[in-house]
């Protein structure tokens, strides 16, 4: 059985809640203390190909705070992906891809947002670690670029279906002297 980082780290954050929410018991209790929360949330993307362009977007971001040596400043944007990584899978699901190019793509994304989500955890959280960028980068890069190529083929997929849709109102039969009547619009010809 598979078990990734983001399913370790969703249960964690499933536990700590539970225990805050418990308290100790007696008396009233306490409000929860707010998390370190001062990033804004940014929009989700609606579509696949959306979401592929927005991880380009951020991947450039988070590899440079990391090779700059200032790993908090990409603190924000792996946020950003790891909220990203609970839309994927329904953008994918909902995207014209072949069932085929769907299972690479989830997976692909799934080792993606796994390895983003190990800098956020190892190096933002856990000061004990050694994980470096670099250790990282290549499962990051070669999944991007599976993403990116699947991206053009779900906007292919859905030209074509808008083509074929065209071509299905193009072989009905043209209007009448009496369908023409009845729109309101087209001025009748002498």
């Amino acid at each position: 059985m598979f078990v990734s980082l983001r399913s370790i780290g969703l249960a964690s954050i499933a536990g700590l809640s539970i225990v805050v929410l418990a308290g100790c018991g007696g008396g009233e209790p306490e409000p929860a203390p707010v998390a370190d929360h001062d990033h804004e949330h940014e929009e989700m993307p609606e579509t696949f190909s959306a979401a592929v362009a927005e991880l380009k977007e951020h991947a450039p971001e988070v590899k440079e705070a990391f090779d700059a040596g200032k790993p908090e400043d990409a603190h924000d944007a792996l946020h950003h992906l790891g909220e990203m990584s609970e839309v994927m899978t329904d953008l994918i699901d909902s995207s014209t891809l072949t069932p085929e190019q769907k299972a690479e793509a989830k997976e692909a994304s799934e080792t993606l947002f796994d390895q983003y989500m190990r800098l956020d955890t190892e190096v933002l959280h856990d000061a004990s670690t050694e994980l470096k960028y670099e250790d990282v980068a290549g499962k990051i890069d070669e999944s991007l670029a599976k993403l990116e190529v699947l991206a053009p083929a779900e906007d292919a997929h859905a030209a074509d279906t808008h083509a074929e849709d065209g071509a299905e109102n193009a072989s009905e039969e043209p209007p009448t002297d009496e369908t023409a009547d009845e729109n309101p619009t087209e001025e009748a010809l002498p």
